[in-house]
């Protein structure tokens, strides 16, 4: 089992205080003994504001001494030219737009989107998904800014973009041969893109980063960037941004018999020029008390979410910045009680999803002669529609399932999320039986879950696979196509699968075997690129290897 893995691996490194330290020289923490220490020194156990130098305090003055006679004058100037206009091709009927903001005397209201010179959409955010579209087909487009007063700015520069072709979107191509990307002794590899860039964490400690400008066929020199990568998202991409969210300021601690963790504080990395130079490190919490990290990012709105053990028992907490990350706002408590555990945030325009795993009120304890022995969890969805200021009140999305005889204990958990246009919500999550009702006793298999009204409803659950041990999902949409990675056993030995939906979830291709090796190959992390799907995973504790193909 990964936990177990994880496990002996925190005991391995017996990480303690290692001061305040961003990680970013590349230096492992020194050694001690102990499974259980003390937060570092100079971390509190309170919640924190998280937000980072460069923000200002109080207020300034703008009103002048003394009055004006007369009307004041009407405004007629014209907001900047938005900038860095991006056209990616998503699928073969839709394009996503992205650019940066726009400056005004008195305030930007929205942008003007054109598509081969004539309006096609206005919008508040700082992109656009052009939908609709005919397959194999370019598109131009142009954007401009407008104020409350009408002002109109000088169209953007001009950014093309090509839809695929329906054939390219069949599903059933083959798979490329395998590239190993680097080495890491721990589960680190993690992939985006952003149009036909691919960005990619290819070891854990210290974190190191690769891109490929060619969709895959090539990849540029490691670079080192500091700290611990933790699953399951560190790294986020958006037009020409690049963000990297890693654990620094190291210690251990053991939550619950079955694991010790590795726990520390998020420090953060940023590239504005698609990862050809990275900004120094920024010290997001304090604390020591962070986990499992899952990181958004949509037209600049960067979105972090994670587990936290400052106050000894599992939270689910949360920050949002509204500019690319140079400030950050205070951190929320999303979940409280203890036992929140593994959150995964998605983000699309001013749509934020965070799912993760918590225990229903008089849930049974799980897996009695198993490692966990903690309370059997569900998974729930909470979802904002301004961008993360505010989230509704949470959702239950795993259902009480259909199962065998005598089940002992049934545990929904390692969710994924992803957010497709315009209110499609998908979740895939390990459902996690232990029944004398199964040939084999204990099994977790793969399902998903669809709601096409931003989670007022939800479609019946659909079972992914039939193995005994098919776990750790990782899940992406791009357009109205969705693809999920998994690891299972079925044969005996750990190996990478990857199933597509290419309507939003509702139906499902079958499924694909990546890998055939005597090693272990497990957890995968999978991403859509402009013509290709992604996939990286561990391979045998000591390789990152990689695979892409057409969809």
């Amino acid at each position: 089992m990964l936990c177990k893995r994880i496990g002996l691996l925190a005991l391995a490194l017996g990480l303690t205080a290692c001061g305040v330290d961003d990680g970013s020289s590349g230096t492992a923490p020194p050694e001690t003994s102990g499974s259980a220490q003390s937060p570092p020194a100079g971390s509190t156990s309170g919640s924190t504001s998280g937000s980072t130098s460069g923000s200002t305090s109080g207020s300034t003055s703008g009103s002048s001494s003394g009055s004006t006679s007369g009307s004041t004058p009407a405004d007629t100037t014209r907001p900047s030219t938005p900038a860095g206009l991006t056209a990616t091709a998503a699928s073969a009927s839709q394009i996503n737009l992205s650019w940066t903001a726009s400056t005004d005397n008195v305030g930007v209201t929205g942008y003007i989107v054109r598509r081969n010179g004539l309006q096609a959409a206005t919008t508040v955010s700082m992109s656009y998904a052009d939908t609709g579209l005919s397959a194999g087909t370019t598109y131009n487009y142009a954007v401009a800014a407008r104020d409350a007063a009408g002002n109109i700015s000088i169209e953007s520069s001009s950014a093309s973009a090509t839809t695929t072709s329906s054939s390219s979107s069949s599903g059933s191509l083959p798979w490329e041969r395998e590239q190993v990307l680097g080495t890491s002794a721990y589960p680190a590899g993690y992939v985006v893109a952003s149009g036909s860039v691919v960005h990619a964490i290819v070891a854990a400690e210290p974190v190191t980063y690769r891109r490929s400008t060619d969709e895959g066929s090539t990849w540029s020199e490691p670079v080192v960037l500091g700290g611990l990568a933790h699953l399951n998202d560190p790294i986020a991409a958006d037009g020409q941004g690049v963000w990297v969210v890693y654990l620094a300021n190291l210690w251990g601690a053991t939550d619950m018999p079955c694991c010790p963790r590795v726990l520390g504080d998020l420090f953060l990395r940023r590239s504005l020029d698609g990862g050809q130079s990275w900004l120094p490190a920024q010290r997001l919490t304090s604390g020591a008390g962070a986990f499992r990290i899952s990181m958004a990012v949509s037209g600049g709105r960067v979105h972090i979410a994670w587990m936290d053990y400052r106050t000894f028992g599992w939270d689910v907490r949360y920050l949002r910045s509204e500019d690319s990350g140079a400030t950050w706002e205070p951190e929320k408590i999303v979940v409280a009680g203890g036992f929140a555990s593994r959150p995964q945030v998605a983000t699309l325009g001013d749509r934020v999803a965070i799912v993760y795993g918590s225990p229903p009120a008089n849930a049974p304890r799980c897996f009695a002669g198993e490692a966990y022995q903690g309370p059997c969890s569900e998974t729930y969805l909470l979802s904002s529609k301004d961008g993360g200021v505010s989230f509704a009140s949470p959702v239950q999305v795993t259902p009480s399932l259909v199962k065998p005889p005598a089940v002992e204990a049934d545990l929904s958990f390692r969710a994924d999320v992803a957010l497709l246009a315009p209110s499609t919500i998908v979740v895939a999550w390990d459902e996690s039986q232990n029944s004398t009702g199964w040939p084999d006793g204990f099994r977790t298999e793969q399902y998903a879950r669809v709601s096409v009204d931003d989670g007022v409803s939800w479609r019946d659950p659909v079972r992914l696979t039939d193995s005994p041990n098919s776990t750790h999902n990782a899940l992406v949409a791009s357009g109205s196509g969705v693809h999920v990675a998994w690891f299972d056993s079925r044969d005996g030995n750990d190996e990478i699968y990857y199933r597509a939906s290419l309507d939003g979830g509702l139906t499902w291709k079958p499924e694909e075997r990546l890998t055939y090796s005597p090693a272990s190959s497990s957890t995968p992390s999978v991403a859509v690129s402009t013509s290709y799907v992604h996939v990286v995973w561990l391979e045998g504790n000591s390789e990152i290897r990689y695979r892409r193909r057409r969809w």
